[in-house]
């Protein structure tokens, strides 16, 4: 009798692109997250198919709750602590249907195929589903790295118990971190909200394993920056010729023994520095010596190709993308144009199976990108970078990764890439060209250091680097801000003259420049993603780094940038002012992490934890007593918290006035204020402008503004100026224009002109009348301006507004700084108002 097979992936991808194509049969069934290939079912589970119960799942049923339905947060019910056999998690309502499928196909199955990641994460993910359904049944364990057919069978081949000690370790290192994030996060997030509370903070104060020690070290930044205090300092150069006429520019080198210098060797002494000067001056013009003249030949092989980490952080370096916008352009790559592997890897390396296949690669992205025919034609595919390199693509356990490095896949059905956004086109640039530099000649460079003596016994060094093969250089639109890739950090480019030591040359000037130290740099979203990648570098400890090193810092490639988005959202980070995307922390986050005990907020916790982790995994620490340490944690964590002194805020806009639609306590949130018990949300952002307090304050009193200016038009045509209405049950707002009034210099208008057919008001049905400045009905007094934004409206666009809502394009209007503008006007139904869309028109 034929066994009965059931494969569960996490990805489709793992089927249908690494799993069929070596299989017999063909899908004859298929659903939402299933489907029959042959004698086998699969089930995908698209990512984590079960969650953590909440804690109203374990407080007890008689606690008061909220107009929304919850139990209510109170300090006397922390910590909240499963017992330890009672920890529950429940399937993610968006799933049903293919968990419902998973459990009529483990009780048919006679054995399982377990397709998770070859890593805790994919281990999880999938153990959870047969613990959940208590599956009995044979699991066997298939560990897939490369899709490549012969790949594929060789897993296939060496399948292994799902009991193996290995990967029970995994599935130990999976759960003990997901209950400690949920024991730390949901008991210090409530602690220090609700102490927070009572210290005059309305809004949420998280607390997490991720986000608290990214948190403290960008505050710490924060403090050095507010803190410092720049210090003057002098920079000495001078000017040289050498016989053929090159001129040549030198800085001052100080002496060992030279007075006036600070630690880091800048001349920071006004009095050494004006004598110093003096001596030099007094020197010039004259005659100088070399004394040390070097040229090196050097090279740099190209960047390894890119992981979701570096791919996010040149995205934002070269395009300004946001974490989650190159992820979600990358996904479509992926996902729906097949024009590119998976891309939420954190690993950069191939194996050697995918430099064979590098001829077919390249002739794929050129069908895509004929304009890089050109550069192709510089490459050699026979050329094998540091990249391929299977010893790589294996754990310090000798286990298979479970990515590899994002590189481009020939797609096998006609892909125009046209239809492509912009972000997405940018994103497969990146990668493409990564890819294509692993088969170009490394770049090479002359590297000159000259040493000038002049009279007076002071020395000036020059430095220089002359490019003498562009090699992968040439791949690249401009050079990756990456590793292996930055400007030459030998010197400016440009080659010295060609001197010898002893040499006389003439010194012709010299200048001092009065500068001062700048602060350390403001965070931005590349900075965090690089801190949370490599966190060690914030730890002192040098097993706990090497630990952090070893794990990739903190968070994940799949989950950094969300939860950078996350904390921006929540306004821990706020922006930090001026041009650019530079980040603080705000005062609410401020007041949390000072507040915080230095356990739960260093970063070399992060390490420690990570260590427990191992040990859980390897069996030198049970679950039972990490559980036992990660509770006493999180006692002390909530034992701070109650007497926690946190720094009071003033109130913010919106704070102290009640919702508009339930009367209860509005809360600010940095960019909206929100309603604690309904569904009202008032962004503080409309069109290009932020609100002023007071604004705010005017809407959600009065429901309406005077007129604002500084609004900008969706199509980034123009700023326009206009009145705004608050909608008191949701938040929205909409824009309220009137007519121009009239003043001494302007006479009242005229009755607008009428066509023979009459106009019906769109309000009651009654006749329009035409009036000096206006449409009229005489029934209900409906009016419409007969001059909007300086433009006049005719009677057959007046009649197409009434009856449709909303007229054609119209041109001819005129914004408070008198620029033309282009719009649609549309009726509102709500408030009978005329209001401008600058959209497209819907009906």
């Amino acid at each position: 009798m034929m066994e009965k097979i059931l494969w569960i992936a996490e990805k489709e991808s793992q089927l249908s692109q690494g799993v069929f194509p070596v299989l017999n049969g063909h899908t004859s069934d298929r659903g939402a997250g299933w489907t029959k290939h042959g004698n086998d079912w699969c089930v995908w589970l698209d990512g984590h198919a079960f969650q953590q119960a909440t804690p109203d799942d374990y407080l007890p049923d008689d606690l008061p709750t909220t107009g929304k339905g919850r139990k209510i947060w109170r300090m006397e019910d922390l910590p909240i602590i499963p017992p330890e056999q009672q920890w529950k998690i429940l399937p993610d309502p968006r799933k049903r249907p293919r968990l419902s499928k998973l459990k009529e196909l483990l009780a048919w199955c006679d054995v399982v195929y377990h397709l998770g990641d070859p890593d805790s994460e994919g281990q999880s993910l999938v153990d959870e589903a047969l613990e959940y359904y208590r599956c009995r049944k044979p699991v066997k364990r298939v560990l897939i790295n490369d899709y490549n057919p012969s790949k594929v069978r060789e897993a296939l081949a060496n399948m292994r118990d799902n009991s193996d000690p290995l990967f029970r370790g995994w599935r130990l290192w999976g759960l003990a971190r997901s209950r400690y994030d949920w024991l730390l996060g949901m008991n210090g997030t409530r602690a220090m909200t609700l102490r927070g509370r009572d210290m005059g903070h309305q809004g949420l104060l998280p607390v997490g394993s991720v986000q608290s020690p990214l948190l403290y070290i960008v505050r710490e930044r924060d403090r050095a920056i507010e803190s410092f205090k720049p210090v003057p300092y002098q920079d000495i150069t001078a000017v040289f010729t050498a016989e053929a006429g090159i001129s040549i520019r030198g800085r001052w080198v100080p002496q060992d023994d030279q007075a006036g210098l600070d630690e880091s060797g800048r001349l920071v002494d006004e009095g050494v520095a004006k004598r110093l000067l003096a001596r030099l001056q007094d020197g010039v013009p004259g005659d100088a010596s070399v004394i040390e003249h070097s040229v090196t030949d050097k090279k740099k092989k190209p960047p390894l190709p890119l992981s979701m980490n570096e791919l996010q952080m040149e995205g934002f370096s070269r395009f300004g993308y946001t974490g989650d916008e190159v992820m979600e352009a990358a996904q479509k790559l992926y996902d729906t144009y097949k024009v590119m592997t998976y891309p939420r890897t954190d690993v950069r390396f191939l194996s050697e199976a995918h430099h064979a296949e590098a001829p077919g690669v390249i002739a794929g992205i050129i069908q895509l990108r004929p304009d890089l025919q050109a550069i192709a034609r510089e490459l050699d595919p026979h050329r094998k970078s540091a990249a391929f390199n299977d010893a790589k693509m294996r754990t310090p356990t000798g286990e298979p990764t479970p990515h590899h490095g994002i590189i481009p896949s020939t797609p096998e059905n006609p892909v125009n890439v046209a239809d492509w956004s912009e972000p997405e086109r940018n994103v497969y640039d990146m990668v493409v060209r990564a890819y294509l530099a692993q088969f170009a000649a490394d770049y090479r460079y002359r590297s000159m250091v000259l040493r000038i003596r002049v009279q007076v016994g002071e020395v000036f060094a020059a430095t220089g680097v002359c490019p003498t093969e562009q090699g992968w250089k040439a791949v690249y639109k401009e050079p990756p801000p990456l590793d292996g890739a930055p400007a030459d950090d030998e010197g400016p480019e440009g080659e010295l003259p060609d001197v010898q030591i002893g040499d006389l040359l003439q010194w012709l000037e010299v200048t001092s420049t009065g500068k001062v130290t700048t602060a350390p740099p403001r965070f931005d979203d590349n900075m965090l993603l690089d801190a949370m990648k490599n966190l060690h570098r914030y730890v002192d400890d040098v097993e706990l780094k090497k630990r952090l090193k070893e794990g990739e810092g903190i968070g994940t490639t799949a989950t950094r940038a969300g939860i950078i988005a996350d904390m921006k959202r929540r306004s821990l980070f706020v922006p930090a002012g001026g041009k650019g995307k530079k980040l603080m922390t705000s005062p609410e986050a401020r007041s949390l992490i000072d507040a915080l005990p230095m356990r739960v907020k260093d970063p070399a916790q992060a390490g420690a934890f990570k260590r427990s982790l191992d040990q859980v995994a390897d069996g030198a620490m049970s679950l039972s007593d990490f559980m036992r340490y990660a509770e006493e944690f999180v006692r002390d964590v909530v034992a701070t918290a109650k007497d926690a002194s946190i720094t009071p805020l003033p109130p913010s806009a919106g704070e102290g006035v009640p919702c508009p639609n339930c009367k209860s306590a509005l809360q600010n949130r940095g960019k909206r204020t929100v309603c604690s018990s309904c569904e009202f949300v008032l962004w503080h952002e409309v069109s290009g402008k932020t609100l002023t307090p007071s604004q705010i304050e005017l809407l959600l009193v009065k429901g309406e503004t005077p007129v604002i200016k500084g609004f900008v038009s969706r199509q980034k045509q123009s700023k326009f100026s206009a009145k705004l209405r608050l909608d008191t049950g949701t938040g929205k707002t909409t824009f309220v224009f009137d007519s121009a009034p009239s003043t001494p210099d302007r006479p009242a208008p005229a009755a607008p002109a009428m066509s023979s057919n009459k106009l019906e008001c769109p309000r009651c049905s009654g006749e329009i009348a035409a009036v000096p400045g206006h449409f009229e009905c005489k029934a209900c007094q409906f009016k419409v301006g007969a001059v909007i934004a300086s433009r006049p409206l005719s009677a057959s666009e007046a009649d197409a507004l009434f009856k449709s809502g909303i007229t054609e394009k119209l041109s001819g209007f005129l914004n408070r700084e008198k620029r033309p503008f282009t719009a649609y006007l549309k009726l509102n139904r709500d408030s009978w108002k005329v209001e401008f869309d600058f959209g497209k028109k819907v009906g």
